[in-house]
């Protein structure tokens, strides 16, 4: 099953954290992964470029390299792709990214450019998700616990749409997906309701990401930071012209707007609409924050949505 492993490094290249699925697709312990422990599964011939790469201050890294895989005893090519976390001077302060452990079959023609081009916008993507949170966190524990969050809903997303690249993702699974991670807080505090529609791309990202943030500001300031809160999620189609989702919030001590715009309401707001033509409206009512979505099924979006 496709997986993507996400990672963050210090600004030498030392890992500081990897996900739990690189250590089962490597058969490293997580200890022997941190600082340049990781570098013992990556094949000898591709380490210097790696190493290189992460040297560069201020660049993005983009490269090749064969990963060992435990299951499968040898060694698999693989796309490393990283964000450099940059201070106000320019220097590196930690490189976020990840890693796909799936390269599609060379020989089937046009797979590999087709990969590298999905490659290419995951890395876009991730430039800009580590940007706008450096410009919104309010200190480098905030900042590094937003992109940890933010990367891991992504490489989520990116996980499922590997599955099935075609057919698109269920947004009943990709909204339960992303907020399974929140379940802590009760499920039966989360209802989720719409019809059988499937979204693809970076559609599929914007829209996880979205939940995320939605999911991210309950726990902290809204709903389900309350004990009596619950979080209501639904969507539908619109006269075959448009997907409306809309979340709703229910029994939240305040429902005052946030004092300050971060990464979600940016996303919501300017890169939604920006991308998708999309049109995306807050209210906030006494008993809690209403967000409503709307998203054009022509122009688009056309390609990334299906039923």
């Amino acid at each position: 099953m496709p997986n993507r492993h996400v990672w963050r490094a210090s600004a030498d290249g030392g890992w500081v954290s990897v996900g739990p699925s690189f250590l089962r697709r490597t058969g490293l312990e997580l200890e022997a992964c941190l600082g340049s422990g990781w570098m013992s599964v990556v094949h000898g011939g591709d380490r210097d470029s790696l190493r290189e790469g992460l040297r560069r201050d201020g660049a993005a890294l983009g490269a090749e390299a064969r990963l060992w895989s435990a299951p499968q005893n040898r060694y698999v090519p693989s796309l490393f792709v990283a964000e450099a976390v940059l201070e106000p001077g320019g220097r590196v302060r930690e490189w976020v990214g990840s890693i796909s452990d799936v390269v599609p079959d060379p020989h089937v023609e046009g797979a590999l450019p087709a990969f590298h081009e999905r490659m290419l916008d995951v890395l876009s993507t991730v430039r800009a998700l580590v940007r706008r949170s450096a410009e919104t966190a309010g200190g480098v524990d905030e900042l590094a616990m937003h992109v940890d969050g933010r990367i891991t809903a992504l490489a989520r997303i990116q996980s499922a749409l590997l599955r099935r690249p075609a057919q698109g993702v269920p947004l009943l699974d990709l909204a339960m997906d992303e907020l399974r991670s929140f379940a802590g807080h009760g499920e039966e505090r989360l209802a989720l309701s719409g019809p059988d529609v499937r979204v693809r791309g970076k559609l599929a990202e914007l829209v996880a990401l979205a939940l995320h943030e939605l999911a991210t500001n309950a726990v902290k300031f809204g709903a389900l930071r309350a004990s009596e809160g619950r979080v209501e999620l639904d969507w539908s189609l619109r006269r075959d012209e448009s997907l409306v989702l809309v979340w709703r919030e229910h029994g939240t001590a305040s429902g005052s707007a946030p004092e300050r715009e971060g990464f979600g309401f940016d996303l919501l707001a300017r890169t939604l609409p920006d991308d998708f033509d999309a049109r995306a409206h807050a209210e906030w009512l006494p008993t809690g924050a209403v967000w409503t979505i709307e998203i054009p099924l022509r122009g688009p979006a056309r390609f990334c949505l299906s039923m």
